[in-house]
């Protein structure tokens, strides 16, 4: 006799552990089939596509969101049951993804050399390759995003630090502000050849003496000088997962590209937050998309290959002379893909600190620019656009000449629905459904199991629960994250002594990944703790940092630094030495939650 399969909710399986593609797909046809049968004949048509595992045509199933017709529960149900598909990485599919979004990267800097032509041709005092509107919303926009910059900052006036992402010459998997420090500093030709590299290496004084080539001396002018090597290396073209048909290209940037951008990127932030453009928050921007849903009088507009399609003539026309030097030292003008080199017409891309508070501005300022008797009504938050609806002719003309292709299957400007900031309304109804982007995993049917909570779709949430092994059943109140399954009788418990001492609220237990950390390869480094005091600052709040442990420092440094503390919580591993994070997690754990919710 032959073995039956295991049902799946009884196969041991950590909280993490994902599952085998064929039984994802298993499971998310069961879960998606049963949402399709709901929705109506369209749903009908839906559901067929998922028995046949035709992926082509469901991950580009068209909704025609802009009808009327929909009946919302029906158009809820038909989003869900494409949605557990639409942006499932690892769904087989019939094109390379890799190769289409390389051909992809390359098609946006082809269009980047077009716009810098257009550019080049408009510094020189010629506008025919620009419409007398365009050139108009250009001066216009320009003069905004002076007032919004102000003076331009010198590289010392900077918060300089590391991002937690790879470089040039560190993985992601060893990503982590010791690591970067000990390596040879790498930067491109660009900053090399722009003047600011002195000022960026004069920053950083304690961590470059450990790269100093020999010793220091004594200059003409009394200066201690020192010579220090620095790597000069292009940027690496990688691509990540994006969704179902295809990947999203990144640069990787060199490490002191990294932490000149990031410092640009924390400045630009503080600008925009001053001029009224929060890059913190999406909220302003699901309102409008609600608001647009319900009267139509704002419109959503979405850009294809936005970053990546920002050419360098396009940046120097716009922002002051200074501003466009600092900015373009700091980026990254040659990349290598494989055996191919490849020379950049686009000014910043997705990898590059300082991209999203960029791109943000300068969308903004063209949009509000043409928009300037209705600013109120322009929102911006990186690509994800909000205008007016009777102004959306001119402003997709402005973008379009600038070099940006407005995706007009995403950009919605007339009907009942909106998109932005992923908030997606169908007459002020949120229809966005749950987004399946791995193999499932407990982790993943937890995350499912809440989101049909919060949507008091109580039934589903029954059925996702029924496919978690028990064991790993853990239940709490919402507000808490998707470590357990939101449940209206959670329980919660407290110790008898707990309640004898006065306390009032219960405790429940909850998964969290567990952070990934990697012991001090270094135990008498001395550079990371001064690279924790500067990002910290120089005032430290003891009522917000844990009491801070000394660092063992070399024996050359002590009698100069005994005192020396780092100024982040350091934890210890079993041998002493101190753990720094890395990106991602190791596994996960079980806590503890105490709260007041019933």
């Amino acid at each position: 006799m032959m073995k039956k399969d295991k049902p799946l909710s009884s196969r041991t399986t950590g909280w993490t552990d994902e599952w085998s593609l064929d039984d994802s797909l298993q499971v998310l046809r069961s879960l998606s089939i049963r949402h399709a049968l709901r929705g109506g004949p369209i749903g009908i048509q839906i559901a067929e596509l998922i028995k046949q595992g035709d992926w082509a045509s469901i991950i580009g199933f068209d909704l025609h969101l802009t009808s009327f017709d929909w009946p919302v529960q029906w158009l809820i149900e038909c989003r869900q049951a494409l949605g557990f598909f639409q942006k499932l990485e690892p769904l087989p599919y019939e094109s390379e993804k890799e190769l289409v979004a390389y051909n992809a990267f390359l098609l946006a800097d082809l269009q980047c050399r077009s716009s810098n032509n257009k550019f080049r041709t408009l510094a020189s005092g010629l506008s025919g390759e620009f419409s007398p509107g365009v050139v108009l919303a250009l001066f216009r926009a320009r003069r905004k995003i002076a007032k919004v910059l102000g003076p331009c900052p010198k590289v010392g006036d900077l918060d300089l630090r590391f991002g937690p992402g790879s470089t040039t010459s560190i993985t992601k998997r060893k990503a982590n502000p010791q690591q970067k420090l000990a390596e040879t500093p790498q930067c491109s030709e660009l900053l090399l050849r722009s003047g600011f590299l002195p000022s960026l290496l004069r920053a950083m004084p304690g961590w470059l003496e450990c790269h100093c080539d020999g010793l220091p001396w004594i200059d003409e002018e009394g200066f201690e000088t020192a010579y220090v090597p620095v790597v000069i290396s292009p940027g690496r073209l990688e691509f990540v997962p994006k969704n179902a048909k295809t990947y999203r290209p990144i640069i990787v940037q060199q490490t002191l590209n990294t932490l000149l951008q990031r410092g640009l990127g924390i400045w630009l932030e503080k600008a925009l937050r001053r001029a009224g453009i929060d890059i913190t928050d999406q909220s302003k921007n699901q309102m409008m998309a609600r608001l647009g849903s319900l009267n139509d009088d704002l419109a959503t507009l979405d850009l294809q290959s936005a970053s990546d399609t920002i050419c360098k003539e396009l940046v120097k026309f716009l922002l002051p002379e200074a501003w466009y030097a600092l900015l373009r030292a700091a980026g990254c003008g040659v990349v290598v893909f494989g055996d191919q080199t490849i020379q950049l017409e686009q000014f910043s891309s997705m990898g590059n600190g300082y991209t999203f508070p960029l791109q943000t501005l300068l969308f903004w300022a063209l949009t509000a620019s043409v928009c300037e008797d209705q600013v109120s009504s322009v929102s911006v938050y990186g690509d994800d656009i909000i205008c007016p609806s009777n102004r959306v002719r001119e402003v997709v003309e402005v973008l379009e000449e600038c070099g940006f292709t407005v995706n007009r299957l995403k950009s919605y400007v007339a009907g009942p629905f909106r998109e932005s900031c992923g908030a997606d309304y169908y007459l002020g109804i949120d229809t966005r459904p749950y987004y399946q982007k791995t193999a499932v995993s407990c982790e993943t049917l937890f995350a499912l199991h809440n989101f049909y909570m919060r949507n008091h779709n109580i039934d589903d949430a029954l059925e996702v629960e029924a496919l978690i092994p028990e064991p790993l059943r853990l239940y709490g109140p919402d507000g808490y994250g998707d470590g357990h399954l939101i449940s209206r009788d959670w329980g919660g418990r407290i110790q008898r002594e707990f309640r004898r001492k006065g306390y009032c609220g219960v405790f429940f237990d909850t998964f969290q990944r567990a952070p990934a950390k990697v012991p001090n390869l270094w135990p008498g480094d001395y550079v990371t703790p001064l690279y924790s005091i500067y990002v910290k600052g120089d005032a430290i709040d003891p009522d917000v940092f844990r009491p801070m442990k000394p660092v063992n420092l070399p024996t050359s440094q002590e009698s100069l630094d005994k005192d020396l503390v780092a100024t982040e919580p350091l934890e210890k591993g079993k041998d002493g030495r101190v753990l720094w994070p890395l990106p991602g997690s190791e596994g996960y754990r079980k806590v503890s939650i105490y709260t007041f919710a019933r």
